[in-house]
C-alpha cells in the first residue's frame, strides 16, 4: 500500500469525525430549543401564563443553543 491508499488513517483528515461533529452541533442546538420549550410548558402549567412560557422558553433555548455553537466554534478555531 502506498501513502495515498492510507490517507483514511490520517487523523487530521477524517470525514467521519467531521460529519459526526456536525450532527453533534445539530442535535445540541435542537435539544436546547426543545428543552427550553418543555420548561416553558411547565411554567405555563404551574403559573397559567399562556403562551408566554413557551415563547420565552423557546427564545432562551435558542440563546442557549447559539451559545453552545459559539463555544464549539471557538474551540475549533483555537485548535487550528
Amino acid at each position: 500500500m502506498n501513502s495515498q491508499d492510507r490517507s483514511y488513517l490520517n487523523k487530521n483528515n477524517n470525514p467521519v469525525k467531521e460529519n459526526a461533529s456536525g450532527w453533534v452541533l445539530t442535535t445540541s442546538f435542537g435539544s436546547s430549543v426543545i428543552s427550553g420549550m418543555l420548561i416553558g410548558l411547565l411554567i405555563e402549567y404551574f403559573f397559567d401564563i399562556n403562551p408566554y412560557g413557551v415563547v420565552g422558553g423557546i427564545i432562551l433555548g435558542c440563546f442557549s443553543g447559539y451559545y453552545k455553537l459559539w463555544v464549539y466554534s471557538r474551540k475549533l478555531t483555537d485548535e487550528s
